[in-house]
């Protein structure tokens, strides 16, 4: 078995997207398969170069990185190369796994020219029913990915959702023999001996309509001195300015502090000397069915975790357990009280963060990569 991981995330600009790629991909590939990476890259720098620094990773010899170039935005072009290299490698014995809802359209096109591999297709997003969803893609015309979702999900050998959500989602129009959840997974747990602050940490995106990124700073301005919070993200000056705006509109100081995007090893430092992570979201139709990997982030190094009562997460986090469910938009008293309790509180944050370890040790990655290879080849065999 070899497994051909295809998504045209550009791995030249950080993002979500390219740490679940790499990471599932590398995971797959310690476990000895064979993994071809398929991705774009608008840098000038190699491929190699840009995911070593990023990810201080070495990459096995069985990891294949191939890097295409779609600076124009050309997609017609882009996917007719990437399926001309798919064609040169594929067999019989191919998982084909792809995340670009664009490229299954070209890809059983090119069908009729003899492509002999299994299509899954991995879930990120919903378009299947857009009377569910009312938030429109950046990317594509919504109508445009609904067209795709139902002319050629059908085709495909199954689908992949990264959560039960997705499957519940989708299993009023597919059959359960067709979706398959592998949770997202975590790349390693790690303990340190760094003394724990009475700090309070956000990492990712700081795009105000998807996350409650200004109630955070509502929050951190009810907070008592002494507890600190530090807000990891902005790639821009645009961004940056407007968490500075942010910090002077709540008089938060000497309270926030902000951290423009930065190396995974430094999120670790920061992280590990933390005691709570914030999911921030928004009440939208991705957040309510979508695990954000900053709680993969979080579990890692074991903090107590602060979400809204989604039913996407009840399968990861448990109440006071895991950490707690409030509302983010509407529920900023009582989590400003909440966090006090967490910081004053030493043994209820040991006892959290306990729990969030032992949670951790069944979403790792490598977990995660061991029961996609025993699916696929599980498949493979009833289907030789």
């Amino acid at each position: 078995m070899q497994i051909i991981y295809v998504h045209t995330v550009d791995i030249g600009k950080p993002s979500t997207a390219i740490n679940f790629v790499f990471y599932n991909a590398l995971a797959i590939a310690k476990q000895g398969i064979d993994v071809h990476l398929m991705f774009t890259n608008s840098s000038n720098k190699p491929a190699v170069e840009i995911l070593k620094s990023h990810f201080n990773e070495k990459i096995p010899e069985n990891l294949y990185l191939h890097s295409f170039s779609n600076k124009k935005k050309r997609h017609f072009k882009l996917y007719k190369k990437i399926l001309t290299k798919v064609k040169e490698i594929e067999t019989s014995q191919t998982i084909f796994i792809t995340r670009a809802i664009g490229i299954l359209a070209h890809l059983f096109l090119f069908s009729r020219k003899g492509f002999k591999m299994n299509v899954f297709f991995e879930l990120h997003d919903f378009f299947y029913d857009l009377k569910l969803k009312n938030a429109p893609s950046k990317n594509m015309n919504p109508k445009k990915k609904r067209f795709y979702e139902r002319h050629f999900f059908k085709h495909t050998k199954g689908l992949i959702c990264l959560n039960s959500a997705y499957k519940d989602l989708y299993s009023k129009y597919f059959n359960e023999n067709h979706l398959h959840v592998f949770h997202t997974g975590l790349n390693k747990i790690i303990k340190t001996n760094t003394p724990r602050k009475n700090q309070v940490v956000y990492i990712g995106s700081v795009d105000n309509n998807k996350y409650a990124i200004e109630d955070i700073f509502k929050v951190a301005s009810l907070t008592k001195p002494g507890i600190t919070y530090k807000v990891i993200g902005g790639q821009n000056e645009e961004q940056i300015n407007f968490l500075n705006d942010l910090l002077n509109k709540y008089s938060v100081t000497e309270k926030v502090t902000i951290v423009p995007w930065t190396t995974r090893d430094t999120i670790s430092s920061i992280l590990s000397e933390s005691k709570i992570g914030m999911l921030a979201l928004r009440n939208t139709f991705s957040n309510r069915h979508s695990i954000p990997l900053k709680l993969l982030d979080y579990y890692t190094h074991g903090l107590a975790v602060i979400a809204p009562p989604y039913h996407a997460f009840q399968e990861l986090l448990t109440e006071n357990k895991q950490g707690f469910y409030l509302d983010w938009e509407s529920d900023h008293e009582k989590i400003a009280e909440k966090i006090e309790d967490i910081c004053e509180h030493t043994d209820e944050f040991e006892n959290i963060s306990k729990n969030v370890y032992l949670k951790a040790q069944d979403l790792t990655w490598e977990k995660r990569a061991i029961k996609q290879i025993r699916f696929f080849n599980s498949f493979l065999e009833q289907n030789a």
